[in-house]
């Protein structure tokens, strides 16, 4: 069949004006796609926002965390000396956030067999504390984001684990904010669950 010029040209030009359309219908939706997951995104980011500012205020009467984590064993052969494994990040008083880092095998500069824990918060803050494992508790001190910030040789760990299940309660206590007003005592559990992913992997109580 004999096609003119005029109509070749015309048949190009409603070719290229239906892959446009397309083009422009594929974009509309990717738009409206990436609007969808933006405003989606800033929920999620939003409730994670609320969810924390709601953890905060619960807990401005909290003065003492208690973090048991479980097969001490294998935590200690799974876990070199210098080497720590790190609590959820919680809060207590007007702090947020706030995480644990235990040595098992004591930090670099421990004296073999005892072990180290560091309680971390925000800077520019200054608390009083008492940090402890086991029984073992450490002296009343103030501590600021880069002094006292935990005990190097707090006592030995054989001395504080529960050899009946195999575990050690760590954690801090009598927390003071200064220029604060004490609450009420309360307490924040921390425990550390097995699991397949993640044999040190710690669940809130």
């Amino acid at each position: 069949e004999n096609v003119s010029p005029v109509q070749r040209c015309q048949n190009s030009i409603d070719q290229l004006k239906a892959t446009a359309d397309q083009v422009l219908a594929d974009a509309e939706e990717m738009t409206s796609q990436l609007s969808e997951l933006w405003v989606r995104n800033n929920c999620e980011e939003y409730l994670e926002r609320l969810e924390r500012q709601v953890q905060i205020a619960e807990n401005r009467s909290v003065t003492t965390v208690q973090w048991r984590l479980e097969n001490v064993a294998e935590l200690v052969e799974d876990t070199p000396r210098g080497k720590h494994v790190s609590s959820p990040s919680f809060s207590l008083g007007s702090l947020f956030p706030v995480v644990l880092h235990f040595y098992p095998n004591g930090d670099d500069f421990a004296q073999d067999g005892f072990c180290s824990l560091y309680f971390h918060f925000p800077a520019h803050t200054t608390v009083r504390r008492v940090l402890f494992a086991g029984t073992h508790r450490s002296p009343v001190k103030e501590a600021t984001d880069t002094k006292n910030v935990g005990e190097r040789e707090l006592c030995r760990l054989s001395d504080a684990i529960n050899t009946e299940t195999n575990s050690v309660i760590v954690g801090v206590e009598d927390v003071e904010v200064l220029g604060e007003e004490a609450d009420n005592l309360k307490t924040f559990v921390a425990v550390s669950g097995v699991s397949p992913e993640d044999p040190y992997s710690v669940r809130i109580i």
